[in-house]
């Protein structure tokens, strides 16, 4: 049998050490840390909007339509406290659906008049969990009659684990909504509440 001296003993230990630590590296982590996507990735989310809408007359009627978003990420950023952050660009919003009281309601967006979307790490070192805020004006039909929006929308989530987000996940509209008709503008419609507003079901919408 081969005797090995110390020094070759040495060299073996360390060939191995380094071997092994090579594929340990190699091996991926269900544990690793998640960055925001590079610019120009493209985020599709299907889901549905819940939205209670005030009449004039008081009376609160829950609107439910089934539809979706898509969200590319644009350029990057880093806040003066060092957390990380990127620009979000809403491609398509839409969802549509038979409402009680309302009749067929469809939800889209004014891309004109939409404001600055983001997602900022809530932490400097790590980009999860994150503050997601979705910021644009929605449109509304009702039966085939046209309404806009007086406020800006500001959906949000602040606890985003990943992007696209995790199926289940919820963002809430922060501030009331006033809408106008189409062919009575500056005069308020009906308002969409502030409440639970959207949640995503998937991520295959087109």
């Amino acid at each position: 049998m081969m005797k090995l001296t110390s020094k070759q003993v040495v060299v073996a230990l360390a060939v191995l050490l380094v071997a092994g630590a090579a594929l340990f590296i190699g091996i991926p982590s269900s544990h690793a840390a998640l960055n925001i996507p590079p610019r120009g990735t493209i985020n599709p989310c299907a889901g549905f909007k819940t939205h209670p809408l005030r009449m004039n007359s008081g009376l609160i009627l829950d609107s439910v339509t089934d539809g979706g978003i898509v969200v590319e990420v644009g350029g990057h950023f880093q806040t003066t406290d060092g957390r990380h952050g990127a620009d979000l660009i809403i491609q398509t919003l839409r969802s549509s659906g038979q409402v009680d009281g309302l009749g067929f309601v469809e939800i889209g967006f004014d891309a004109e008049r939409s404001g600055r979307s983001t997602i900022v790490a809530n932490q400097k070192g790590a980009d999860y969990p994150a503050t997601q805020t979705m910021r644009f004006s929605p449109t509304v039909t009702i039966d085939g009659k046209a309404y806009h929006a007086i406020d800006g929308a500001n959906l949000v989530n602040t606890a985003v684990t990943s992007t696209p987000p995790e199926i289940g996940t919820v963002y809430v509209l922060t501030n009331d909504v006033r809408l106008e008709s189409a062919d009575k503008p500056g005069e308020v419609a009906m308002v969409i509440k502030a409440s639970k507003a959207f949640t995503v079901t998937g991520h295959d919408f087109k």
